[in-house]
């Protein structure tokens, strides 16, 4: 029968060492019970482990170390080593020794050289690389007259020491709790003023300003009851939203009739020129008739009513009045309404009398009472949107 490779089944080719297919080396195959020729190699089968292990039948690649053990997968019954073979302690943990004949054992610290098996291959076997142990220190306890665990550590004298504590646990916690106490009480009044708001300012009560147009002259009905009968007055402009020259006159008569049990009054009045055309033609005067009631504001001094001028060509310009006396003089002011005040803002004093020619009047601003001033400020703001406080301030100044 041919010699053929236990690993592959190749055949031997003559006294070849190493197989020609596999390259495993060559051995001779011993029947039972039968003595191999002098000169021939020991078969070396592997022992198998103590913990039932399966011995390696090829070596990894890389050699492991000295300090590596190799794994055993699973248990594997194995046929006892023959005599003369001295297989190495069994390890402890599961590592799987390699049995050698006790003439070629390697020295300690060695891996195992790859010697062929008679025992079936059955599954890879992985490296496993030993941990070191950590060893973790028992307590230890203190020897006599050393402090306790925890305390501290006393300092020499030239070393700054702690500062100590200041009273016992009782005095620290009421302090604690004053502390608390302080900040939770300063919290809650932030809170409290924030949600107050801001204090409520007092309210001033402007009392109602009392204008007359001069000391000693009638007021009320009584003023009303002296206004009644005939009158030629002239207007002058003082003010106006453009910038016109002042000074434009406008000549007029009025009739005024009063009811003095119901201290009630009308007026009706006509433009008859003004300064570029002194006297109109009958059918160009403009005429008006209003009833008068009390100003108000900066008018209160007086008697006042809107009058809508127009011609018999229906020409003419709405115009307010306020009456007033001082003495035997009538004063007072006047402004353009509607469209006319809104575009140009014509505004001014008057000046009358009982009877005469009203162009030989020339009314002057300076010359009018304060009351009557000040309803005619030089800025057309103020009668636009009236203020009592600048009302006030002019009385006061005024001389």
């Amino acid at each position: 029968m041919a010699e053929r490779c236990q690993l592959c089944g190749a055949r031997w080719e003559g006294e070849a060492s190493t197989c020609r297919d596999c390259g495993a080396p060559r051995r001779t195959t011993v029947p039972p019970d039968t003595e191999a020729p002098a000169g021939a190699p020991k078969p070396v089968p592997m022992v198998a482990p103590l913990s039932g292990a399966v011995p390696a039948a090829i070596p990894p690649a890389n050699p492991p170390l000295p300090s590596e053990e190799v794994t055993a997968v699973g248990p594997v019954p194995v046929p006892p080593p023959p005599s003369g073979v001295a297989p190495r302690a069994a390890p402890t943990s599961g590592v799987v020794p390699m049995a050698v004949p006790a003439s070629e054992a390697a020295p300690v610290g060695v891996v195992g050289i790859p010697i062929p098996s008679t025992a079936p291959i059955s599954a890879p076997v992985p490296v496993a690389i030993s941990m070191p142990a950590v060893e973790v220190p028992a307590f230890v306890t203190p020897p006599l007259g050393a402090p306790p665990l925890g305390a501290p550590t006393p300092l020499p004298a030239g070393i700054s020491q702690p500062m100590p504590q200041i009273g016992g646990r009782g005095t620290q916690i009421v302090l604690l709790t004053v502390g608390i106490l302080a900040v939770a009480a300063g919290i809650g009044a932030t809170i409290w003023f924030s949600t107050q708001g801001p204090a409520p300012e007092a309210k001033t009560q402007l009392e109602p300003t009392a204008i007359t147009v001069i000391e000693g002259s009638p007021t009320g009905c009584a003023q009303l009851r002296a206004l009644a009968g005939s009158w030629v007055f002239t207007t002058t402009t003082t003010g106006s939203r453009r910038k016109q020259k002042p000074g434009t006159r406008g000549f007029y008569e009025m009739q005024i009739d009063v009811d003095a049990e119901a201290c009630t009054a009308r007026a009706s009045m006509a433009k008859t020129g003004r300064t570029d055309r002194k006297v109109f033609v009958d059918h160009k005067v403009p005429r008006a008739e209003a009833d008068l009631v009390r100003g108000e504001g900066a008018e209160a001094y007086g008697w006042t009513g809107p009058f809508m001028l127009r011609n018999e060509d229906d020409q003419g310009i709405d115009t307010k009045f306020v009456f007033a006396l001082d003495g035997e003089r009538l004063v007072g002011s006047w402004r353009q309404l509607g469209e006319r005040w809104n575009n140009a803002g014509l505004y001014g004093v008057l000046e009358g009398r009982r009877a005469g020619d009203p162009i030989e009047l020339h009314p002057d601003r300076n010359a009018q009472p304060c009351s009557v001033r000040c309803a005619t400020p030089e800025d057309i703001a103020q009668i636009d949107t009236p203020d009592e406080t600048t009302l006030r301030a002019c009385m006061a100044s005024c001389k």
